[in-house]
C-alpha cells in the first residue's frame, strides 16, 4: 500500500510538474523570433498563437536585417505553440524566380505573385538594377505562393515601397493600387 500510494503521489506530483512548465509564461509573445538552441529554424509567433517557419535565410533576410531579435527557447516550449505556415519573402523587398523557371516574379502581400512579362516591365517598374533584387525560391517552396496574374509597366504591384521622380518621399501601394505616404522616415522604419 505505501508502496502504491508512492506512486500515487509521484505519478500526481509529475503530472503537475509537466502541467505547470505547458502552463508557464512564455519569454516570447505575438511578433517575437523564436528558435531552439541547435537548431537553424527560425520562426515567427504570431497573433493567433501560432509559429510560423521561415524556410530559409533568404525570406528570413527579407524581413529582418540581422538574426539579433531571435530568442532561444526550449523545445517543449516551442512545441507549445502550434504550426502555421511557412512565410513568404516580404512583399515589396525582393523579385523571386525558381530555379527550373526563368520567370520573374512581383510578391504582393499574402504571397501573391505577379510575373513580370518582359525585362522592360521590370526595368520600369524596379529600375536598371532591378536583376540585383531577384532570388532563387527552391523549387519545394514556391507551392507557398499563389499566381494571381502578370504585372504591367503602369501599375506597382501591392505591397512595393516606392518613390516617384526625385521626391524623398516614399509610398507603399496598397492592395487597391493606391499610393500611401509615410508620414516620415520613422514611420517607414517602423514599418519596415
Amino acid at each position: 500500500t505505501t508502496l502504491f500510494t508512492t506512486s500515487i503521489k509521484s505519478l500526481v506530483f509529475n503530472s503537475k510538474v509537466n502541467i505547470n512548465l505547458n502552463k508557464e509564461t512564455p519569454n516570447v509573445q505575438a511578433g517575437d523570433l523564436m528558435q531552439i538552441n541547435g537548431m537553424s529554424s527560425i520562426f515567427y509567433l504570431g497573433s493567433d498563437g501560432k509559429r510560423y517557419v521561415f524556410p530559409n535565410n533568404a525570406t528570413f533576410l527579407s524581413w529582418y536585417g540581422d538574426f539579433s531579435s531571435v530568442k532561444t527557447i526550449s523545445q517543449s516550449q516551442l512545441e507549445s505553440y502550434a504550426l502555421g505556415s511557412n512565410i513568404t519573402i516580404r512583399p515589396g523587398t525582393k523579385l523571386i524566380k525558381i530555379t527550373t523557371n526563368p520567370t520573374i516574379y512581383a510578391i504582393e502581400p499574402g504571397g501573391k505573385l505577379r510575373s513580370l512579362g518582359s525585362e522592360s516591365v521590370a526595368s520600369t517598374l524596379y529600375g536598371i538594377n532591378w536583376s540585383q533584387r531577384v532570388i532563387d525560391v527552391p523549387d519545394v517552396f514556391f507551392t507557398n505562393y499563389l499566381l494571381v496574374g502578370t504585372a504591367t509597366s503602369t501599375a506597382y504591384p501591392a505591397g512595393s515601397l516606392v518613390k516617384f521622380g526625385s521626391s524623398t518621399d516614399i509610398y507603399y501601394i496598397d492592395i487597391d493600387s493606391k499610393a500611401r505616404k509615410f508620414a516620415d522616415e520613422f514611420a517607414f522604419e517602423e514599418a519596415s
